[in-house]
């Protein structure tokens, strides 16, 4: 008999207007109330460079369990009210916000066509099942893509990170943190980030407690001129932290085993625990990051005076997807499953410190 201490991966059902949507890759998913909304995604094979790209919004009502083989088809397409439409688009940041009942999507690579979007900056309201467009906090950047958008407390949104997409911006990085307000439908411009710790982009994002953690992804080194080294892969152990509260920034260094280098991944928090999750991404793999809730200051990498542990859960390779937590169960979307190498690490330091661990049994 085999054991399995992996994470169970249930999907949940509707009844009507079921579709089967196609295959895709480079969208987001979000949880708003019992919906998982997945919006555009690339159509076409990862690594066609003339990718098409969808506009729909489709949702999975997660209310009712059902088998997994069967949840493909129980997906359902909104239908929009109103005069504006989503467009086709893909590597865009989304970000769900509750109390306003509303799921926005900032920049992205649009229909790959060369063609910048139309409306750089809209915002879903399922209460209407409508869209409408909001500012853009940074159109000098004409439009970003590759960047984070994170839900904080109260239901403001935390915009970090991208470049952009047109071809004659310089510098075309976005640097300082942009906070959304759903409420007043204003934004302002937080902290920029240090030019010690660089610039980030297709570098996931995770809300624990009061401070967002960005953890992989690319930078890029520049001048006045030029840029100098782009697409240049972030350590794992490079854990870049915004605090909410005190509106800086901090980076944290990560030291033992550490992880590949990856982009392609998600990182969320599990509810209810002390854990940050890392999962998939260019190399395989399903990372714990345990964070502690006390503070020590007697060490500079110390969270607490707990352990800090990152677990291996799932050892196949995933890129381009996306996920959810409902009720303490993981939901994952994605696009491509591959043949990876197994690994696994968990961190049994006071610091943040990988070393080599299997979780899974078979």
């Amino acid at each position: 008999m085999k054991l399995f201490s992996c994470l169970l991966l249930t999907l949940i059902s509707i009844e009507i207007s079921a579709i089967t949507p196609q295959p895709r890759f480079g969208g987001d998913s979000t949880l708003l109330k019992r919906r998982l909304y997945y919006y555009g995604g690339g159509i076409d094979e990862i690594g066609n460079m003339n990718t098409s790209t969808s506009q729909e919004l489709i949702y999975l009502d997660i209310e009712k369990s059902f088998e997994i083989k069967s949840g493909l088809s129980a997906w359902q397409k909104v239908n929009v009210t109103g005069d504006l439409q989503p467009e086709a688009n893909y590597l865009y940041a989304m970000a769900v916000l509750p109390r306003s009942n509303s799921i926005a999507i900032y920049g992205g690579a649009g229909s790959n066509n060369g063609q910048l979007l139309q409306n750089t900056a809209v915002l879903y309201n399922e209460t209407t099942g409508s869209w409408q467009t909001i500012d853009d906090p940074q159109s000098n950047l004409k439009q970003v893509y590759l960047a984070s958008f994170q839900r904080g407390k109260g239901s403001i949104g935390y915009l970090f990170g991208g470049r952009s997409y047109a071809g004659d911006v310089y510098p075309p990085f976005a640097k300082e943190m942009q906070i959304f307000d759903p409420f007043t439908y204003s934004w302002t411009t937080g902290a920029a980030v240090p030019d010690e710790y660089g610039v980030r982009f297709r570098t996931p994002s995770a809300l624990y407690h009061n401070d967002i953690y960005y953890i992989g992804g690319m930078s890029a080194n520049y001048t006045n001129t030029q840029i100098t080294h782009d697409n240049t892969m972030v350590p794992m152990s490079d854990i870049l932290i915004y605090h909410i509260d005190e509106n800086t920034w901090e980076k944290k260094t990560a030291t033992g085993d550490v992880p590949a280098p990856r982009i392609m991944h998600t990182v969320t928090s599990k509810p209810n625990t002390n854990s940050i999750m890392v999962f998939g991404g260019k190399y395989n793999g399903m990372h714990f990051l345990n964070q502690p809730t006390k503070s020590v200051a007697a060490y500079p990498f110390l969270v607490s005076d707990k352990f800090m542990v990152f677990i291996n859960i799932i050892a196949t390779s995933q890129h381009y997807y996306s996920n959810e937590w409902w009720r303490r169960r993981l939901r994952i979307k994605h696009r491509l499953n591959g043949m990876g190498k197994k690994e696994s690490y968990r961190c049994r330091s006071r610091t943040i410190i990988w070393t080599f661990s299997c979780f899974c049994r078979l």
